[in-house]
């Protein structure tokens, strides 16, 4: 049997909410062939997998219950805490999309997303793909590929947020779809939803590769930097994310918890 440590990744003030992340901590006698399986069998939205075996700095594997994801922003910031709190200590790690560095302040967790994760391009499906989920249209839509596509709406009104609800057969699925990420700000506040049909997730509690694409956007648009609080989730379960960026660079940090562990 092999231990799997489950955390509790953007948690509220109060420890709560979050996201579940699976940790196998050493994937020694794990074949490369084994990871989808397992990951799927765990069933967390994301399970990470760390790789000592070639010395020096580690490396990792993200797996959703149906594919690998080249960078996800829960487990970095997971595995930066497991690293450190469990592990023998890491600066950062080796992650299919670059090299991603850690940092620990202000009671955070502190991951920098790799400067060429993300591209903005149109989306000219977006006020379609509202009306089909019953919403209302978006004050603005983007796209940004992280290489697959997040669909990031506009909703103009946090309140709107809240009551939102998605139909799985109304939600872009092909393999190079990703999520639909409804928002709205205020301030230095955005409150935000993620739905995640196109990779087996209804709904992800709390999603740092959304919060870099949102970053990502807001560069384009001008806004050269910003430091805010994304509070995401439905409202009985709210995650938060903490993002700062400017030109140069883009953090994403949170709480982690540890919840428990189960063996495989």
């Amino acid at each position: 049997m092999r231990p799997v440590h489950v955390l509790n990744v953007f948690t509220d003030a109060n420890d709560q909410a979050g996201n579940p992340l699976g940790i196998i901590g050493d994937v020694t006698g794990i074949t490369e062939a084994r990871m989808q399986p397992i990951a799927t069998e765990l069933g967390f939205s994301e399970t990470v997998f760390i790789d000592w075996r070639q010395g020096g700095v580690p490396s990792i594997r993200i797996f959703t219950p149906g594919n690998e994801l080249p960078f996800a922003g829960h487990p970095l910031v997971g595995a930066a805490w497991y690293l450190n709190e469990m592990g023998p200590g890491a600066a950062g790690v080796n992650a299919r999309s670059g090299y991603v560095e850690f940092g620990f302040e202000q009671g955070l967790t502190w991951i920098t997303a790799p400067s060429s994760v993300a591209v903005v391009a149109d989306a000219p499906d977006a006020d379609q793909i509202c009306a089909d989920q019953g919403w209302d249209k978006p004050v603005a839509a983007h796209a940004v590929l992280m290489p697959r596509r997040y669909l990031l709406v506009d909703m103009g009104d946090a309140s709107a947020i809240d009551s939102l609800e998605a139909k799985a057969g109304a939600m872009p699925i092909g393999p190079g779809e990703a999520m639909v990420y409804p928002y709205a700000r205020s301030g230095n506040e955005l409150r935000s939803r993620a739905f995640v049909h196109a990779m087996g997730i209804p709904e992800d509690p709390a999603t740092g590769s959304a919060a870099t694409a949102y970053a990502t956007i807001r560069r384009q648009e001008g806004e050269g930097f910003g430091d805010i609080w994304i509070r995401q989730g439905p409202r009985d379960s709210i995650s938060e994310i903490r993002l700062i960026w400017d030109e140069d660079v883009i953090k994403l940090g949170g709480r982690v918890v540890k919840d428990r562990t189960v063996e495989i």
